[in-house]
Formats: structure tokens, sequence, C-alpha cells
């Protein structure tokens, strides 16, 4: 029997495929936006918003605006944008950091292990947050670790074939880099510009789609 909120986030995720789908359709991007890498910054409290820039979503955009708006809470906790390529490993938690320390095996200034999806959802909040988080309890998720000089993680690249979940991604394999810079430093944080943010993105010529909620 399936618990009514897992019911709810399937319907969600479904909804969420059928709008990736038709945001496949063409669209011809701003080309201030085309090929610039994606920028996030995020607010996780409860009914939180996120702003995205650049990446998959500049192709979205309509001409004049550089920053989508998006309060919706599947894309609040981490790195998932309308598709399934979201970074399930957070370094910045110091109990995720020592388990995969644990696992792993040191080489010089990379750490390389495997660890198994309910290993990882006793340590790290972030990665039970994350939507293939009860995807299969036994997933290997395998990852190297890069050190920087001073000893911080500078980069994470992971990789997990789901064995459970929907129909289309049960046997499909995720890469994710991430990369990381000025640990330590101070970081100022706004909104970008009104004027330049649009909580609308483009789908078939008219950029009046919203993500479904």
């Amino acid at each position: 029997m399936i618990h009514p909120d897992e019911a709810a986030n399937r319907l969600t995720r479904h909804r969420l495929r059928q709008g990736e789908r038709d945001l496949q359709q063409p669209h011809t991007a701003p080309a201030d936006q085309v090929g610039l890498p994606e920028r996030q910054c995020f607010n996780h409290d409860i009914g939180g918003t996120g702003y995205r820039s650049g990446g998959l979503i500049g192709k979205w955009l309509a001409k004049g605006k550089t920053w989508w708006k998006d309060s919706h809470q599947f894309h609040l906790w981490h790195t998932e944008l309308l598709g399934d390529d979201e970074q399930l490993i957070n370094p910045a938690e110091p109990a995720t950091l020592a388990a995969l320390l644990k696992h792993g095996q040191r080489s010089s200034n990379t750490v390389t292990g495997v660890i198994r999806f309910k290993e990882l959802r006793k340590v790290s909040l972030w990665f039970d947050h994350s939507t293939h988080s009860s995807w299969g309890e036994n997933t290997k998720l395998s990852y190297t670790l890069t050190l920087t000089s001073a000893g911080l993680i500078g980069r994470v690249r992971s990789a997990y074939t789901l064995t459970e979940g929907t129909d289309e991604l049960v046997g499909k394999t995720f890469h994710v880099d991430t990369r990381y810079s000025r640990w330590g430093g101070k970081v100022s944080i706004k909104a970008p510009d009104r004027r330049k943010t649009t909580t609308e993105l483009c789908v078939k010529g008219f950029c009046n789609w919203r993500l479904p909620g």
C-alpha cells in the first residue's frame, strides 16, 4: 500500500516530467544566455525560493530575462532542475564527509569509494530530501572526492544506477560532476534584479509556461 504522501510525490514528479517534455519543444534561446554555466541560489526555509540562471534554464528564458524564480518545494533542497541529474552528495555535511572518507580509499589528492543509499541516508539530510533517496535502499553510489591543496573538497564526482523508481528511470545510470570553491569565504547572497527575473518559461514559442504545482 502506498503512503498518501508518497502518492502525492509521485503525481508531482509525473507532472514535472510532463512539463519537461513540453520544454523539449524548440525555442530560440537569447544569445546572451547560450553556453553560460548554470548558477543557483536558494532560500531553504519552508516556503523558500530558488533562482536559476544559465545552463539548461537559460535556453527557456524570454529575451531580456536572465533569472528564473522557482518556489516549487521539490527543487529547493538539491541541484535537480526539471530532470534527474541531482548531486546526491553534500560534502558540507560533516557526518556525510566522515562516512565518505570511511568508505573510500585515499590516493594522492583523491578519495574514491562506494556507499549504498541506505548508508548515506543515515548521515545525510541532503540525501534524505533528494528525489531518488527512496528508490532502492541497496543502490550503490560510487564517488570520487578531489581535495584542494588546503585539504578542502574541490570537486565531487558521483555515479549511480537506479534499481527502483519509475519505469523510465530504472536501470538508468547518472553521472554528476560538481565543483566547489571559496570555502570559508564571506559570501553575500542577494535576490537577482527583479527586472531580469521571471517565473515563466518559453514553450512552443509562448513564454507563459509555469512549473506545475
